[in-house]
């Protein structure tokens, strides 16, 4: 897979700048980042970068080619641009993200399936992010937009998913342990509300088996649904 950047001021959001805009040097703001993919096979990324040039102007997304100045005499001789910084996407995703990764062209994270982490990709089909004014959003292919925090069952690395949870361990002598039984019951319900909301109440528990694998469960209540 072809090695994905992202553009980036190397400024905090925000910073005043100056710009050209319109046959005028604005003052700006600068507020936030919006990364997309292109939707060409996840070839490359688009980055739109957020500033605000005060009540009457509003903000504007600008692309990463717009030279931007620290002072109004730099903006006015032209001179000094601030330069962008080139970084990959995954390591964007890391410094600026929270709870999921990017490789441009799917979004994942690491969830805890009772003993281990395991990598998986959203439910929802993400196409992108918006960084604006500290707050963190993901869209998808639809438009839709999903605050961060619906994500945060998911971790960005495996180290960090392990050190968060404590492995459930299942001794010979507990195997008809009644609470473990309900234990397992209860975490498998939170499972399929996760990924199948809505069948959570569907779940036929005769085919429920505490020792299995919360997909091999989930797999095996989507053939007993399908067979009604």
């Amino acid at each position: 897979m072809t090695e994905k950047y992202v553009s980036v001021y190397p400024v905090s959001f925000g910073t005043r700048v100056f710009m050209h805009r319109n046959g005028v040097i604005y003052q700006a703001e600068y507020r936030g980042i919006k990364v997309t993919e292109d939707g060409i096979c996840g070839h490359n990324v688009n980055t739109q970068h957020i500033f605000w040039l005060g009540n009457k102007q509003g903000e504007i997304e600008v692309a990463s080619n717009i030279s931007i100045y620290t002072t109004v005499q730099d903006a006015t001789q032209e001179r000094n641009a601030i330069a962008l910084n080139k970084i990959n996407i995954e390591n964007f995703s890391k410094k600026y993200l929270l709870h999921l990764l990017w490789n441009g062209i799917q979004f994942s994270g690491w969830l805890w399936d009772g003993s281990r982490p395991i990598c998986r990709t959203p439910r929802e089909r993400l196409k992108g992010c918006v960084i604006h004014q500290g707050e963190i959003e993901f869209i998808d292919c639809q438009g839709n937009v999903y605050d961060a925090n619906k994500f945060n069952r998911f971790y960005q690395t495996a180290e960090e998913c392990r050190e968060n949870n404590t492995p459930k361990i299942m001794m010979l002598d507990d195997e008809d342990d009644e609470e473990f039984a309900e234990r397992k019951r209860d975490e498998f319900y939170e499972y399929v509300a996760h990924h199948c909301p809505g069948f959570e109440n569907e779940i036929d528990w005769e085919y429920f088996y505490n020792l299995r694998p919360m997909s091999e469960n989930l797999a095996e209540q989507v053939r007993v649904w399908t067979n009604r």
